[in-house]
């Protein structure tokens, strides 16, 4: 018996508490995978080890004081004794079943302090050669007895073999990579990384001793405020705006959404074998495509009970614009979780903590903290980066955002924005997660591409054959007559116009642009054309008003010149706007003119959705073209990688001369039909090898798969992160310093992370004057110089501050056609 003896998980917490605090969260959460229940009951069952105990007492050992390794060989030998339990628990459907899922138990029992890599790596020979001499030579106390009077656990006893140990079973190279694991693969891969999330979680939760907060008590409150904003929001729109065409289409828009929506919830689709999860909505640019994914989302609610939000968008900049949405149009409480946004919480927290450093304020921040980084929010706004990469993540820290994914409406915005050959995988993926964690997705864009699985070589290859892993899937129901909505006069607000195929000089262009008597919107490919043109007008059209727009200007003047565009506009001043990409979605402006460089369709189309936006004119122009470098090389060849460049010469063929909007939506339709067969669908690379997604999860790869990023480091080169000094008094760099300092210094966990957040808020508080750049190893030679050669918190703060000019953004030397 062990009723007497006392093993503790964590400074002052008995071992059984934890256990149990661990399987209670576990129980309340949305559709936990059996498989978590058992990891959970059995993963911190080595801190019996004497050793560990020794050391939580604070003392210190030489001896073996590991527990991951012995809390798995636990489990394994509870299973010899007790298979008809464990075939009853886990809902074991045959032998192969049987087998598989044992194996995901002791892989999450063994990773759930690291993170969970491919399973065939998963076990390390050495260390479980370790386990067993340290067994061997000291003994281990009765776990089993401990289960059944400490955790009131019922089992057939079980103990650690005395003599040598056929551990055979934990070679997981065998049994996996056969037919038995591929039949599920898709099943087994999602609900093995789902519960290495939810115990990570869990795990965290009990031992942080956070308060568990259980998002389902707070959805009716969330539901009850989200009708009410609309409702008002809706009635002030028709009380206060001047009824227009623009703006009864809108309302008919969202409308028709919805109530195509509300039938189809109510439909069985027996193709996917219930109704159907994943919607698109495909409407033309200025559609108020928020609003109405906000109502569908409401009505997926008012149907099929209540569930939390993820709105999920591409760029930090449309992030600005839909919080601002949310949060002071419609009043919501929302928590943004991206590289940039301040929580109002965890500062007012913080800021408390440090006048009174009560144990009461310290939970608290603590408790915010935990809230964010695990998205446990009934609405939480956030980028494709921290969505997607979170989606199919290996990473311990990562996935305790998926642990809240369940129960979710996934709303999707510019879904078009992600590289082509990850539209149909992350589609499918997403279906098969909603289908098995209750869970709503609807994929927004004026550019929808086809999601149907295309049939080429792919299909022949059976590790990547989408239609063999993916064998469920449907393509996503449409929510719109969408033709019909493009035909619209409304819709109908630009003509498109090559000024010259063949290509033309920044001199031409310039010219070209001063003989409109308009203000005008000029978008290139690289920052060296922006500053190239912006400099040419400064030279030779001193009159103009003229600004440039790019990624190497920090976010606050961006912001700065932004306004001061809408501000010409609306005053009917002439302005010439020249800009990157990133003015293409996510920035409300309404140019009569747009000028846009070679790209492809769905990019000039998002780019054309900035002219006559809200038709004030019969028609805008938008003037397409190629740019012709001062070295005469095509400048949109330095920008699109193989995949997107092999698609561009569709633009010479779809796009013709005095093309209007409504024909635009045709021309879509052909482009994704064209492309969707020379895509290989879920391709990515890291450190220059490809690897395929869809061959990754019928070979259990959790750990390479989790090595994808969405932007390609290898296309795009590594992130540099530079702060822009306020002045030569500037005691930003000192006070990061001192932070580092505070971090080494930490005597607990909890010191640890309080400095952490300290660390989080200042980078975010000084965010608006932080430039991204990204060089790859041909344009590393631009690297400007720093205070510091070694970053400090992925940070460098720029030493000479006549390398940044508040005009033209950050000055890299050598840096032609960088991104």
């Amino acid at each position: 018996m062990v009723a007497d003896l006392k093993y503790y998980s964590h400074p002052g917490k008995l071992l059984e508490k934890h256990i149990a605090g661990i399987v209670l969260i576990l129980r309340l959460c949305v559709n936990c995978p059996k498989i978590a229940f058992l990891a959970a009951i059995f993963h911190d069952l080595g801190k019996m080890n004497p050793n560990f105990q020794v050391k939580i007492d604070g003392k210190t050992t030489t001896k073996y004081a590991h527990h991951s390794y012995l809390s798995a060989l636990l489990f394994y030998y509870f299973v010899q004794k007790n298979e008809k339990l464990i075939r009853k628990e886990l809902a074991v459907k045959n032998n192969h079943d049987l087998i598989i899922k044992i194996k995901l138990v002791i892989a999450l029992i063994i990773s759930h302090h690291q993170n969970l890599e491919n399973l065939s790596d998963i076990v390390n020979p050495v260390e479980l050669e370790r386990v067993w001499e340290f067994i061997r030579s000291q003994g281990f106390p009765d776990a089993s007895a401990f289960l059944s009077d400490a955790c009131e656990y019922e089992h057939t006893p079980f103990q650690l073999p005395k003599g040598a140990a056929d551990l055979s079973f934990f070679n997981f190279t065998s049994g996996l990579s056969a037919n038995t694991w591929k039949e599920e693969a898709l099943e087994y891969f999602i609900e093995a990384q789902h519960a290495f999330s939810l115990l990570v979680y869990a795990d965290k939760t009990d031992a942080g001793n956070y308060e568990f907060e259980n998002l389902r008590s707070l959805l009716t409150v969330f539901k009850q405020q989200l009708n009410a904003s609309l409702k008002d929001i809706f009635q002030q729109h028709k009380k206060n705006r001047k009824s227009s065409e623009l703006n009864d289409t809108r309302t008919r828009i969202r409308e028709d959404a919805t109530r195509n929506l509300r039938k189809i919830l109510s439909t069985y689709n027996p193709a996917a074998k219930e109704w159907s999860r994943v919607f698109t909505l495909t409407a033309p640019t200025g559609a108020g495509k928020t609003f109405t994914l906000l109502a569908l989302a409401l009505e997926i609610i008012a149907q099929k009970g209540d569930m939390g939000i993820i709105y999920t968008v591409p760029f930090l900049s449309i992030t600005d614009q839909v919080k601002e949405i949310l949060e002071q149009q419609l009043q919501l409480d929302i928590l943004t979780v991206n590289s940039q946004a301040e929580s109002r919480s965890i500062l007012t927290s913080l800021e408390g903590y440090e006048k009174n450093p009560t144990p009461g304020n310290l939970k608290l921040t603590l408790q915010n903290d935990f809230a964010e980084q695990t998205f446990q929010a009934p609405f939480v706004l956030t980028t494709f980066v921290q969505f997607f990469e979170s989606l199919i993540s290996n990473r311990n820290s990562s996935l305790t955002k998926l642990a809240n994914f369940s129960n979710r409406i996934f709303l999707i915005d510019e879904f078009q924005a992600l590289p082509p050959r990850l539209y149909i995988f992350f589609t499918a993926w997403l279906e098969a997660f909603c289908r098995k964690y209750n869970c709503y997705a609807i994929l927004s864009t004026a550019t929808m591409p086809k999601l149907d699985f295309p049939d080429n070589e792919q299909s022949h290859n059976k590790d990547k054959n989408p239609r063999l892993l993916f064998n469920m899937y449907t393509s996503p129901v449409e929510l719109l007559n969408t033709g019909s909505y493009f035909e619209k006069k409304v819709f109908n607000r630009y003509q498109i116009k090559w000024i010259r195929k063949g290509g033309i000089t920044l001199d031409e262009l310039h010219e070209h642009i001063l003989q409109k008597d308009q203000s005008a919107l000029v978008i290139l490919n690289t920052i060296r054309d922006t500053r190239s043109l912006y400099n040419l007008f400064k030279e030779k059209s001193p009159d103009v008003k003229i600004i440039l727009l790019n990624t190497r200007l920090m976010p606050e003047d961006r912001k700065r010149k932004i306004a001061s565009v809408k501000k010409a506009l609306q005053n009917g001043e002439k302005v010439i706007l020249i800009s990157t990409q990133l003015i293409e979605a996510g920035v409300d402006l309404d140019f009569p003119v747009v000028y846009r460089d070679y790209c492809p369709i769905a990019s000039l189309v998002q780019s054309a959705g900035r002219c006559n936006r809200n038709n004030l004119l019969d028609f805008g122009k938008v003037f397409f073209f190629q740019l012709i470098n001062e070295e005469g090389n095509y400048s949109f060849k330095y920008i699109y990688g193989k995949e997107t460049a092999n698609f561009l010469s569709l633009c010479d063929e779809l796009i013709y001369d005095g093309m209007a909007e409504k024909e635009l939506f045709d021309i879509q339709q052909k482009f994704y039909d064209k492309i969707n067969n020379e895509l290989i669908i879920g391709n990515f690379s890291v450190r220059n090898k490809e690897y395929n997604m869809i061959e990754l999860v019928n070979n259990a790869q959790f750990g390479t798969l989790g090595e994808f990023k969405l932007i390609d480091e290898d296309e795009f080169g590594l992130e540099y992160r530079y702060y822009i000094p306020e002045s030569g008094s500037d005691a930003t760099y000192q006070e990061l310093q001192e932070l580092r300092n505070e971090l080494i210094q930490a005597n607990s966990y909890q010191e640890s992370r309080m400095t952490r957040i300290k660390i989080d808020a200042k980078l975010k508080a000084i965010n608006g004057r932080i430039v991204n750049i990204r060089l790859n190893k041909k344009s590393m030679t631009a690297i400007p110089q720093a205070l510091n050669q070694t970053d400090i918190f992925g940070l460098y703060i720029l030493s000479d501050p006549d390398k940044y000019s508040k005009e033209t953004g950050l000055i890299l030397d050598n840096s032609n056609n960088i991104l």
